[in-house]
């Protein structure tokens, strides 16, 4: 895990997997820098990095799509000041998916996101 921009992130994977072997390998990263273009999408596929953005925006404004959130504002900043008032909860607790993600909720949201479809298949299949 690995915060900051896209390319940051991405940067960060293929150091990681430069000293490993892995038979798959996923990048999950934000969608609201420049850094999420085509030159990303090369640079991954260079690596064999499979890249998967979260929409909207941030990793917090796909966990506010996820609770059923209708406005999710466009900025990241935002995205994480609304869903702490929205969970109530530090945002960096080990118990926020456990708390407020629960595994029916999870089951029900993939049917209509496929981003979160995509991640929980990932996770299955592992």
């Amino acid at each position: 895990m690995h915060g900051g921009s896209p390319d940051i992130t991405l940067n960060h994977t293929i150091s990681e997997i430069k000293l490993k072997s892995y038979d798959f390998v996923y990048c999950i990263v934000d969608t609201d820098r420049d850094e999420w273009n085509k030159e990303l999408f090369i640079k991954a596929n260079k690596n064999n990095i499979k890249l998967i953005g979260l929409e909207p925006v941030c990793l917090e404004g796909f966990l506010l799509k996820t609770i059923n959130e209708t406005k999710v504002p466009n900025k990241a900043d935002a995205c994480k000041s609304k869903l702490k008032r929205k969970l109530q909860t530090d945002l960096l607790s080990k118990h926020i998916f456990k708390t407020h993600f629960p595994k029916q909720l999870l089951q029900k949201q993939r049917r209509i996101l496929p981003i979160l479809n995509e991640l929980i298949n990932l996770f299955e299949v592992s």
